[in-house]
C-alpha cells in the first residue's frame, strides 16, 4: 500500500494501472472464497432448515403406510437422519413386560439401553409436556440437564396419551456437542411435535389392530380346535382302549413289551389331554355359579401334589383377605390355575405360592388370584409373546396352554397379566368380578399393552 501511495504521488497513471491489477488479484484470490461462505452459511441456515422441513413433511405421510410397530419405528428413525440436521435419535417406548422405558433397536443413540419409570425425564414429563431443549438448561433441574448432556441430547419430545407418557423420543443434531449450529428451531421444533403427536396415534392404531389380529387368530384357532378334536379323538378313544385291553392281558409277560405298552398308553394319554386342551376353545360359558374361592385353590394344589414332589417343588396356598362367594365357572377358573400351577412346577421353581385376595370398589369388587413362583424367570423376548397362540419354549409343548388360560378369563370377563424377572420368579395375576361377568366392564390386560403407570 506505501508502494502505491508513492507511485501515486509520482506517476498517477501508473497508479491507477496497478491499483486496477491488484484489486483484480483480490478479486481472483477472495471471491471463490467469498462464493464459499456464502454457499456454506446459506446451506447451514436456510438450505438445511428447508430440506428437514420438507423431509418432516414427507416422513409424515411414510409412517402413516406403516402396518406393523417395527416398520412404523425404522421408516421414523432413519428417515429424520436422512437431513444433516439430525445425526442421532432414539426413541424409548414403554415396556410393561419390564416396566420401564425400553430404547426400540433402530435408535443409534444409544448411551441408555432403559430408563426406569423414576428417571429424571420421566418425572420432569409428568409434571412439564414442553420438550427438553438442551440450550434451555439453566432453565432446568440439574437432575433433567444433567440426563441431556450425559445421553448427548439436544431435544427430547414426550409422547403422550391423553394423561399417560408412552415414550421420549431424543434427537441429536450434530456430531460434535461444542458445535455452535445446534439448535433446533422453533419452526423445526413444532414439525417434530406434530410428527410425534402422529405417531402416537399411529400407535394406538398398530396396538389396535394387533388386538384385533389376535382375536381373529384365536377365532380361527378355536374353529380349527373343535374340527381336529372332532376328527382325532374317536380314534383316539378306540387306541386308548385297545391299549387298555394289552395291559390287563394274560398273554402280556415279557417286561419289554410290558414297558412299551405302559409308554403308548402315556403317550395316549398326553395326546387325550391335548385334544382336551383344544376343546376348550370350543366349549362355551356355563352359567356362571357360586364358588368358594378357597376350597377351588385348595383343590388345584392338591392336584399338582403329585408333579411337584418330581420337580421338587414346595406348594403353598394363602388367602390374604375373607372372600366372599364368586359367582364363575368353576371348571374353567379351576383349569387356568391349573395350567399355571402346573407351569411354574415345569419350570423348576422351589416354591410355588397361589394367593387370592380382594380388589374393593364400590362400583365393581373383585378377587384377585396370584401364582407365584420363584423360579428362573422369562425373557422380555418371550414375555411379549407368551399369550400367543402356538408360542412355546418347551421341546414338548403345544404352545396353545397359556392362550387357552386367556381365552378362558376373558370369557369370564376377567383380566390376566404377567411380571417376570430372570434369576427372581414370575407372577400371573388373573383379576375376576365378583358378582360374575355381567358386572365386569372390561375386557383382558395382558402384559403386552402399552399402558404404563400412572403417576
Amino acid at each position: 500500500m506505501a508502494l502505491l501511495a508513492w507511485v501515486g504521488e509520482n506517476d498517477p497513471e501508473l497508479f491507477i494501472l496497478n491499483t486496477f491489477i491488484a484489486s483484480f488479484i483480490i478479486m481472483i484470490i477472495l471471491e471463490p472464497l467469498r462464493k464459499n461462505l456464502d454457499v456454506f452459511f446459506m446451506k447451514q441456515f436456510i438450505v438445511d432448515r428447508y430440506e428437514f422441513e420438507e423431509l418432516l413433511k414427507r416422513l409424515s405421510r411414510k409412517i402413516r403406510a406403516a402396518r406393523h410397530l417395527d416398520e412404523l419405528t425404522t421408516s421414523l428413525l432413519t428417515g429424520v437422519r436422512e437431513s444433516g440436521r439430525v445425526y442421532q435419535t432414539a426413541l424409548f417406548l414403554w415396556d410393561a413386560a419390564t416396566k420401564d422405558y425400553r430404547l426400540l433397536s433402530q435408535s443409534n443413540l444409544t448411551f441408555k439401553n432403559t430408563l426406569p419409570s423414576d428417571h429424571a425425564w420421566v418425572l420432569h414429563f409428568r409434571a412439564h409436556r414442553s420438550p427438553l431443549v438442551m440450550e434451555q438448561d439453566h432453565d432446568l433441574p440439574e437432575e433433567v440437564a444433567g440426563e441431556l448432556r450425559d445421553m448427548h441430547s439436544h431435544l427430547v419430545l414426550p409422547l403422550f396419551r391423553q394423561d399417560e407418557l408412552l415414550g421420549m423420543w431424543a434427537l441429536r443434531s450434530s456430531l460434535r456437542s461444542t458445535n455452535p449450529y445446534t439448535s433446533f428451531s422453533n419452526e423445526e421444533i413444532d414439525l417434530l411435535e406434530q410428527l410425534s403427536l402422529e405417531l402416537v396415534s399411529l400407535l394406538d392404531q398398530l396396538q389396535h389392530f394387533e388386538i384385533q389380529d389376535r382375536q381373529e387368530r384365536l377365532a380361527a384357532l378355536g374353529e380349527m380346535s373343535a374340527a381336529l378334536a372332532h376328527e382325532i379323538r374317536n380314534p383316539l378313544g378306540a387306541i386308548q382302549g385297545a391299549a387298555q385291553l394289552l395291559q390287563t392281558s394274560p398273554t402280556l409277560k415279557d417286561g419289554e413289551d410290558k414297558e412299551c405298552v405302559t409308554i403308548l398308553s402315556k403317550e395316549i394319554d398326553r395326546m387325550q389331554q391335548t385334544v382336551n386342551q383344544y376343546l376348550s376353545f370350543a366349549r362355551k360359558t356355563e352359567e356362571p355359579v357360586s364358588v368358594e374361592i378357597e376350597n377351588l385353590v385348595k383343590a388345584v394344589v392338591k392336584e399338582v401334589e403329585a408333579k411337584a414332589r418330581k420337580t421338587k417343588t414346595e406348594l403353598h396356598s394363602e388367602m390374604l383377605d375373607p372372600i366372599p362367594e364368586l359367582k364363575t365357572d368353576p371348571l374353567k377358573v379351576e383349569q387356568v390355575l391349573l395350567n399355571l400351577v402346573q407351569n411354574a412346577c415345569e419350570a423348576f421353581a422351589k416354591n410355588v405360592w397361589v394367593k387370592a385376595s380382594m380388589i374393593r370398589s364400590e362400583d365393581r369388587p373383585q378377587v384377585q388370584i396370584d401364582v407365584v413362583d420363584d423360579g428362573p424367570g422369562i425373557t422380555p423376548k418371550n414375555l411379549s409373546n407368551i399369550f400367543n397362540p402356538l408360542f412355546t419354549t418347551k421341546k414338548a409343548g403345544s404352545g396353545i396352554g397359556l392362550a387357552i388360560c386367556k381365552k378362558i378369563i376373558e370369557s369370564l370377563a376377567g383380566q390376566i397379566s404377567v411380571q417376570s424377572t430372570l434369576g427372581k420368579g414370575t407372577t400371573f395375576r388373573i383379576v375376576l368380578p365378583l358378582g360374575g361377568p355381567r358386572q365386569s366392564v372390561h375386557g383382558v390386560s395382558v402384559n403386552t399393552e402399552l399402558t404404563p403407570p400412572l403417576p
